[in-house]
Protein backbone atom coordinates (compact mmCIF):
# COMPACT_ATOMS: atom_id res chain seq x y z
CA UNK A 1 0.00 0.00 0.00
CA UNK A 2 1.06 3.42 -0.79
CA UNK A 3 2.41 5.38 1.97
CA UNK A 4 1.56 9.04 2.16
CA UNK A 5 4.00 11.68 1.09
CA UNK A 6 5.84 12.98 4.33
CA UNK A 7 5.18 16.66 5.11
CA UNK A 8 8.40 17.81 6.89
CA UNK A 9 10.88 16.90 3.11
CA UNK A 10 11.60 20.23 1.75
CA UNK A 11 11.60 18.86 -1.70
CA UNK A 12 8.52 17.72 -1.59
CA UNK A 13 6.58 21.02 -0.31
CA UNK A 14 6.02 24.30 -1.97
CA UNK A 15 7.66 25.17 -4.69
CA UNK A 16 8.80 21.45 -4.89
CA UNK A 17 5.89 19.64 -4.34
CA UNK A 18 5.12 17.34 -7.39
CA UNK A 19 2.00 17.33 -9.09
CA UNK A 20 -0.37 14.47 -8.68
CA UNK A 21 -2.10 14.31 -11.86
CA UNK A 22 -1.91 14.72 -15.75
CA UNK A 23 -3.88 17.31 -17.56
CA UNK A 24 -4.28 19.17 -20.74
CA UNK A 25 -4.97 22.74 -21.54
CA UNK A 26 -5.56 23.94 -24.61
CA UNK A 27 -5.73 28.01 -25.34
CA UNK A 28 -4.31 29.40 -22.39
CA UNK A 29 -5.36 33.21 -21.14
CA UNK A 30 -2.41 35.25 -22.23
CA UNK A 31 -1.87 38.78 -20.87
CA UNK A 32 0.39 40.86 -23.54
CA UNK A 33 0.84 39.52 -26.39
CA UNK A 34 2.53 36.31 -27.86
CA UNK A 35 5.17 37.12 -30.46
CA UNK A 36 3.00 35.35 -33.82
CA UNK A 37 6.64 34.35 -35.03
CA UNK A 38 7.37 31.87 -32.13
CA UNK A 39 5.53 28.72 -33.44
CA UNK A 40 6.73 25.51 -31.63
CA UNK A 41 7.22 23.85 -28.60
CA UNK A 42 8.64 24.53 -25.05
CA UNK A 43 9.78 21.38 -23.24
CA UNK A 44 10.53 21.55 -19.63
CA UNK A 45 11.67 18.08 -17.57
CA UNK A 46 11.52 18.04 -13.69
CA UNK A 47 11.33 15.49 -10.67
CA UNK A 48 7.87 14.82 -9.82
CA UNK A 49 7.73 11.57 -8.19
CA UNK A 50 4.45 9.05 -8.65
CA UNK A 51 4.12 7.64 -4.93
CA UNK A 52 6.59 8.49 -1.84
CA UNK A 53 9.73 7.30 -1.75
CA UNK A 54 11.34 4.68 1.07
CA UNK A 55 13.31 6.35 3.22
CA UNK A 56 14.40 10.02 2.66
CA UNK A 57 13.71 12.13 -0.38
CA UNK A 58 16.43 13.54 -2.48
CA UNK A 59 15.89 16.12 -5.29
CA UNK A 60 17.51 14.52 -8.19
CA UNK A 61 15.49 10.96 -7.24
CA UNK A 62 11.73 12.04 -8.85
CA UNK A 63 9.94 10.23 -11.30
CA UNK A 64 10.77 12.42 -14.45
CA UNK A 65 7.66 14.57 -16.01
CA UNK A 66 7.72 17.01 -18.62
CA UNK A 67 5.75 19.80 -19.18
CA UNK A 68 5.01 21.19 -23.29
CA UNK A 69 4.08 24.51 -24.09
CA UNK A 70 3.04 24.73 -27.68
CA UNK A 71 3.16 27.63 -29.17
CA UNK A 72 1.11 28.60 -32.86
CA UNK A 73 -0.08 31.78 -34.56
CA UNK A 74 -0.56 33.77 -30.94
CA UNK A 75 -2.12 30.99 -29.26
CA UNK A 76 -0.50 28.23 -26.26
CA UNK A 77 -1.89 25.05 -25.34
CA UNK A 78 0.11 23.18 -22.21
CA UNK A 79 0.44 18.97 -21.39
CA UNK A 80 1.97 17.46 -18.54
CA UNK A 81 2.74 13.60 -18.80
CA UNK A 82 5.13 11.29 -16.48
CA UNK A 83 7.77 9.79 -18.10
CA UNK A 84 6.65 5.90 -18.21
CA UNK A 85 10.57 4.33 -17.82
CA UNK A 86 10.16 0.94 -16.12
CA UNK A 87 10.46 1.92 -12.72
CA UNK A 88 7.44 4.13 -13.29
CA UNK A 89 5.90 1.15 -14.57
CA UNK A 90 6.55 -1.08 -11.75
CA UNK A 91 5.84 1.55 -9.29
CA UNK A 92 2.60 2.07 -10.92
CA UNK A 93 1.51 -1.63 -11.36
CA UNK A 94 2.05 -2.16 -7.40
CA UNK A 95 0.52 0.83 -6.14
CA UNK A 96 3.26 2.01 -4.17
CA UNK A 97 6.85 3.73 -4.35
CA UNK A 98 9.19 1.05 -4.33
CA UNK A 99 12.42 2.44 -4.43
CA UNK A 100 15.01 4.39 -2.23
CA UNK A 101 16.30 7.84 -3.08
CA UNK A 102 20.37 8.51 -3.60
CA UNK A 103 21.32 8.09 0.62
CA UNK A 104 18.80 5.40 1.10
CA UNK A 105 19.32 2.76 -1.97
CA UNK A 106 19.24 -0.24 0.46
CA UNK A 107 15.98 0.48 0.57
CA UNK A 108 15.18 -0.15 -3.07
CA UNK A 109 13.34 -3.14 -3.83
CA UNK A 110 15.57 -5.81 -5.44
CA UNK A 111 12.69 -6.57 -8.52
CA UNK A 112 13.17 -2.85 -9.61
CA UNK A 113 17.24 -2.92 -8.95
CA UNK A 114 16.97 -5.97 -11.75
CA UNK A 115 15.44 -2.97 -14.43
CA UNK A 116 18.55 -0.66 -14.19
CA UNK A 117 15.77 1.97 -14.77
CA UNK A 118 16.21 5.60 -15.53
CA UNK A 119 13.77 8.08 -13.86
CA UNK A 120 14.77 10.34 -16.83
CA UNK A 121 14.41 13.52 -15.21
CA UNK A 122 16.71 16.06 -15.80
CA UNK A 123 16.42 17.11 -19.32
CA UNK A 124 14.33 17.26 -22.49
CA UNK A 125 16.52 17.63 -26.04
CA UNK A 126 15.34 16.88 -29.78
CA UNK A 127 18.28 15.23 -31.41
CA UNK A 128 18.21 13.37 -34.91
CA UNK A 129 14.80 13.64 -35.01
CA UNK A 130 13.44 11.83 -31.59
CA UNK A 131 12.58 13.84 -28.62
CA UNK A 132 14.46 12.38 -25.60
CA UNK A 133 14.42 12.71 -21.78
CA UNK A 134 18.07 12.70 -20.42
CA UNK A 135 19.16 11.77 -16.84
CA UNK A 136 22.69 11.62 -16.42
CA UNK A 137 23.51 8.07 -15.29
CA UNK A 138 21.42 6.08 -17.77
CA UNK A 139 20.59 5.68 -21.33
CA UNK A 140 17.96 8.70 -22.82
CA UNK A 141 14.18 7.48 -23.33
CA UNK A 142 12.28 8.40 -26.10
CA UNK A 143 9.20 10.35 -25.74
CA UNK A 144 6.13 10.96 -28.21
CA UNK A 145 7.00 14.35 -29.19
CA UNK A 146 3.10 15.48 -29.52
CA UNK A 147 1.22 12.71 -26.71
CA UNK A 148 4.73 12.36 -24.75
CA UNK A 149 3.92 9.12 -24.41
CA UNK A 150 7.11 6.17 -24.39
CA UNK A 151 9.00 5.41 -27.73
CA UNK A 152 10.08 2.01 -27.52
CA UNK A 153 13.87 1.30 -27.87
CA UNK A 154 15.20 0.61 -31.00
CA UNK A 155 38.82 7.96 -29.73
CA UNK A 156 40.92 6.06 -27.61
CA UNK A 157 42.28 6.65 -23.74
CA UNK A 158 45.56 7.49 -25.60
CA UNK A 159 44.04 10.93 -26.92
CA UNK A 160 42.77 11.85 -23.00
CA UNK A 161 45.07 15.12 -21.85
CA UNK A 162 44.72 15.81 -17.78
CA UNK A 163 44.88 19.34 -16.15
CA UNK A 164 44.68 20.40 -12.77
CA UNK A 165 43.21 22.70 -10.89
CA UNK A 166 42.05 23.81 -7.21
CA UNK A 167 39.18 22.06 -5.75
CA UNK A 168 35.83 23.13 -7.30
CA UNK A 169 32.50 21.70 -8.09
CA UNK A 170 30.49 22.62 -11.48
CA UNK A 171 26.56 21.34 -12.18
CA UNK A 172 25.68 23.09 -15.47
CA UNK A 173 28.40 24.48 -18.65
CA UNK A 174 27.02 27.59 -20.47
CA UNK A 175 28.96 26.61 -23.90
CA UNK A 176 32.73 25.10 -24.86
CA UNK A 177 34.27 25.98 -27.76
CA UNK A 178 37.29 25.93 -29.79
CA UNK A 179 39.46 29.01 -29.79
CA UNK A 180 41.38 30.39 -33.29
CA UNK A 181 44.83 29.34 -31.58
CA UNK A 182 43.83 25.93 -30.66
CA UNK A 183 43.01 26.83 -26.67
CA UNK A 184 40.04 24.89 -25.67
CA UNK A 185 37.62 27.79 -24.02
CA UNK A 186 34.98 26.62 -21.21
CA UNK A 187 32.87 28.88 -19.43
CA UNK A 188 30.61 27.61 -16.52
CA UNK A 189 28.76 28.26 -13.20
CA UNK A 190 31.45 27.61 -10.68
CA UNK A 191 30.79 26.36 -6.60
CA UNK A 192 33.96 26.50 -4.39
CA UNK A 193 31.88 23.11 -2.55
CA UNK A 194 29.74 20.92 -3.81
CA UNK A 195 25.86 22.43 -2.87
CA UNK A 196 23.13 19.57 -2.06
CA UNK A 197 25.45 17.12 -1.22
CA UNK A 198 26.89 15.93 1.91
CA UNK A 199 30.35 15.30 2.35
CA UNK A 200 31.93 11.86 2.65
CA UNK A 201 31.95 12.32 6.56
CA UNK A 202 27.69 12.95 6.07
CA UNK A 203 28.30 16.02 7.20
CA UNK A 204 27.36 19.54 4.70
CA UNK A 205 30.42 21.03 3.55
CA UNK A 206 29.38 24.77 4.03
CA UNK A 207 27.77 26.38 7.45
CA UNK A 208 25.93 28.07 4.50
CA UNK A 209 24.74 28.03 0.67
CA UNK A 210 27.34 27.31 -1.69
CA UNK A 211 26.96 29.92 -4.35
CA UNK A 212 27.78 29.67 -8.37
CA UNK A 213 29.44 32.02 -10.49
CA UNK A 214 30.33 32.49 -14.49
CA UNK A 215 34.24 31.84 -14.53
CA UNK A 216 35.91 30.68 -18.24
CA UNK A 217 38.44 28.08 -18.05
CA UNK A 218 41.02 27.87 -20.93
CA UNK A 219 43.14 24.79 -21.30
CA UNK A 220 46.18 25.64 -24.20
CA UNK A 221 46.64 21.84 -25.64
CA UNK A 222 49.53 23.33 -27.43
CA UNK A 223 51.94 23.24 -24.47
CA UNK A 224 53.01 20.98 -21.88
CA UNK A 225 51.72 22.34 -19.12
CA UNK A 226 48.85 20.49 -17.12
CA UNK A 227 47.38 23.68 -15.62
CA UNK A 228 44.40 25.49 -16.96
CA UNK A 229 44.07 29.28 -16.40
CA UNK A 230 40.87 30.91 -14.42
CA UNK A 231 39.00 34.19 -15.73
CA UNK A 232 35.85 35.32 -13.91
CA UNK A 233 32.83 36.53 -15.74
CA UNK A 234 30.67 37.94 -13.49
CA UNK A 235 30.20 38.32 -9.90
CA UNK A 236 26.50 37.65 -9.82
CA UNK A 237 25.38 34.23 -8.73
CA UNK A 238 23.45 32.21 -10.60
CA UNK A 239 22.54 28.90 -12.10
CA UNK A 240 20.98 26.85 -15.29
CA UNK A 241 23.31 28.77 -17.67
CA UNK A 242 21.91 28.50 -21.32
CA UNK A 243 23.13 30.37 -24.97
CA UNK A 244 21.46 30.66 -28.37
CA UNK A 245 21.76 26.75 -28.81
CA UNK A 246 23.16 27.93 -32.73
CA UNK A 247 26.46 29.05 -31.15
CA UNK A 248 26.67 25.65 -28.92
CA UNK A 249 30.60 24.37 -29.80
CA UNK A 250 31.26 28.17 -31.30
CA UNK A 251 32.50 31.26 -30.34
CA UNK A 252 29.71 33.05 -29.18
CA UNK A 253 28.33 36.89 -27.33
CA UNK A 254 25.49 36.43 -24.98
CA UNK A 255 24.29 34.18 -22.37
CA UNK A 256 21.81 33.79 -20.15
CA UNK A 257 20.68 32.07 -16.35
CA UNK A 258 18.97 32.20 -13.64
CA UNK A 259 20.63 34.94 -11.29
CA UNK A 260 20.58 33.29 -8.20
CA UNK A 261 21.37 29.82 -6.82
CA UNK A 262 19.73 26.48 -6.70
CA UNK A 263 21.95 25.27 -3.71
CA UNK A 264 19.86 27.68 -1.21
CA UNK A 265 16.96 24.90 -1.78
CA UNK A 266 17.84 23.28 1.49
CA UNK A 267 15.12 24.78 2.96
CA UNK A 268 12.61 24.49 0.24
CA UNK A 269 13.02 27.99 -0.73
CA UNK A 270 15.84 28.78 -3.75
CA UNK A 271 17.25 32.30 -4.27
CA UNK A 272 17.34 31.67 -8.14
CA UNK A 273 14.70 34.06 -8.67
CA UNK A 274 15.70 36.55 -11.26
CA UNK A 275 17.22 36.14 -14.62
CA UNK A 276 20.38 37.51 -16.06
CA UNK A 277 21.67 38.45 -19.28
CA UNK A 278 25.17 38.59 -19.82
CA UNK A 279 27.34 40.17 -22.93
CA UNK A 280 30.34 38.57 -23.22
CA UNK A 281 31.84 41.20 -25.71
CA UNK A 282 31.25 44.17 -23.25
CA UNK A 283 31.09 42.61 -19.53
CA UNK A 284 27.54 44.24 -19.16
CA UNK A 285 24.76 42.21 -17.36
CA UNK A 286 20.97 43.18 -17.81
CA UNK A 287 18.92 41.59 -14.87
CA UNK A 288 14.83 41.13 -14.73
CA UNK A 289 13.77 40.40 -10.78
CA UNK A 290 10.00 39.19 -10.53
CA UNK A 291 7.78 39.72 -7.87
CA UNK A 292 8.94 39.35 -4.18
CA UNK A 293 8.89 35.46 -3.72
CA UNK A 294 7.72 34.33 -7.03
CA UNK A 295 10.75 32.14 -8.59
CA UNK A 296 12.01 31.82 -12.14
CA UNK A 297 13.17 28.37 -13.72
CA UNK A 298 15.39 27.86 -16.38
CA UNK A 299 15.81 30.29 -19.34
CA UNK A 300 15.71 29.00 -22.93
CA UNK A 301 16.55 31.03 -26.02
CA UNK A 302 14.07 31.12 -28.92
CA UNK A 303 15.67 32.74 -32.31
CA UNK A 304 13.31 35.32 -33.98
CA UNK A 305 13.88 33.26 -37.27
CA UNK A 306 16.77 30.79 -38.63
CA UNK A 307 18.80 33.30 -40.09
CA UNK A 308 18.65 35.95 -36.59
CA UNK A 309 21.68 37.45 -35.35
CA UNK A 310 22.79 35.84 -32.42
CA UNK A 311 20.58 37.04 -29.68
CA UNK A 312 17.85 38.49 -31.59
CA UNK A 313 14.88 36.31 -30.37
CA UNK A 314 12.65 35.67 -27.23
CA UNK A 315 13.65 34.21 -23.60
CA UNK A 316 11.57 31.68 -22.18
CA UNK A 317 10.71 31.07 -18.56
CA UNK A 318 8.39 29.25 -16.13
CA UNK A 319 8.09 31.74 -13.69
CA UNK A 320 6.33 30.73 -9.90
CA UNK A 321 4.16 32.76 -8.27
CA UNK A 322 4.28 32.35 -4.69
CA UNK A 323 1.19 33.97 -3.63
CA UNK A 324 -0.93 31.98 -6.37
CA UNK A 325 0.80 28.94 -6.15
CA UNK A 326 0.64 28.27 -9.55
CA UNK A 327 3.23 29.33 -13.04
CA UNK A 328 3.35 31.58 -15.53
CA UNK A 329 4.98 30.94 -19.04
CA UNK A 330 6.81 34.05 -19.64
CA UNK A 331 8.00 35.11 -22.92
CA UNK A 332 10.94 38.21 -22.98
CA UNK A 333 12.46 40.08 -25.52
CA UNK A 334 16.56 38.38 -25.45
CA UNK A 335 17.80 42.13 -25.99
CA UNK A 336 15.79 43.61 -23.55
CA UNK A 337 15.36 41.51 -20.45
CA UNK A 338 15.20 44.10 -17.70
CA UNK A 339 12.09 45.31 -19.55
CA UNK A 340 9.91 42.33 -18.47
CA UNK A 341 8.09 40.11 -20.41
CA UNK A 342 6.16 40.70 -23.48
CA UNK A 343 3.80 38.44 -22.63
CA UNK A 344 2.43 36.21 -20.04
CA UNK A 345 1.05 32.85 -20.49
CA UNK A 346 -1.60 31.70 -17.13
CA UNK A 347 -1.74 28.14 -16.07
CA UNK A 348 -4.00 27.95 -13.01
CA UNK A 349 -1.64 25.11 -11.57
CA UNK A 350 2.37 24.94 -10.33
CA UNK A 351 4.95 23.96 -12.64
CA UNK A 352 7.25 22.25 -10.07
CA UNK A 353 10.70 23.29 -9.26
CA UNK A 354 12.94 21.15 -11.96
CA UNK A 355 15.79 21.59 -13.75
CA UNK A 356 16.15 21.60 -17.89
CA UNK A 357 14.29 22.09 -20.95
CA UNK A 358 14.31 23.06 -24.72
CA UNK A 359 12.64 24.62 -27.55
CA UNK A 360 11.52 22.95 -30.92
CA UNK A 361 10.81 24.96 -33.59
CA UNK A 362 7.77 24.11 -35.53
CA UNK A 363 7.98 21.78 -38.66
Amino acid sequence: MAIAFPTNEPHLSGYFAPLHAECDAPNLPVTGEVPAGLRGTYYRNGPNPQFAPRGKYHWFSGDGMLHAFHFDEGRVSYRNRWIRTPKWIMENENGEGMSGSLASRHLTDPKLLELNSTVANTNVVWHGGRLLALEEAHAPFEVDPVSLAPRPRDGTAADVRWFTGDPCYVFHPMNAFDAPNGSIVCDMMKYDVPPLFPGPDGRQLSSGAPVASLVRWTFDLSGKSGAYREQPLCDMPGEFPRLDERFAMLPYRHGYYCSGDISASTKGDSLRSGLAHIDLATGQVAQYQPPAGDKCGEPVFVPRHASADEGDGWLLSVIWRAAENRSDMAIFNAQALAAGPVALVHLSHRVPAGFHGNWRPAG
